[in-house]
């Protein structure tokens, strides 16, 4: 097992380096017009254009800490006598069901003000 961790973050650190550098050159090829406007379609981030993706990791940044904080506050209720365990499980619990509810909810917005900016493009043209 002791042998296992460095070599899956080996691999890991070398899948992000190869991800990286292949987006790397797929934007270069892009902004020098070397490649068709049906290829560029492909790897244009459309959400990216309306939505920043600072607004989604906001959300889920808050969303956990608002976890973490309500399984605390929930641990230290007189009436409510719970193991360490027991904290620690629904601290994790609330920490994947806020983070979905944070991406639900921004999968929303996104959804919103790409229509919006959709439809004032539409109007521009």
């Amino acid at each position: 097992m002791g042998i296992l961790v460095p070599i899956v973050l080996f691999i890991v650190i070398g899948w992000i380096i190869k991800v990286l550098s292949d987006n790397r050159t797929k934007n270069l090829l892009i902004q020098k017009d070397l490649v068709n406007e049906n290829v560029q379609f492909l790897y244009i981030d459309r959400l990216e254009k309306y939505v920043p993706s600072s607004l989604k990791w906001g959300m889920v940044l808050v969303a956990l800490g608002l976890a973490i904080f309500l399984g605390k506050i929930l641990a230290e209720i007189p009436g409510i006598m719970m193991r360490s365990s027991d904290e620690e499980t629904i601290i994790f619990a609330l920490m994947f069901i806020f983070g979905g509810l944070a991406l639900i909810i921004y999968y929303a917005i996104a959804v919103k003000m790409m229509k919006k900016e959709q439809e004032k493009e539409a109007l521009n043209k």
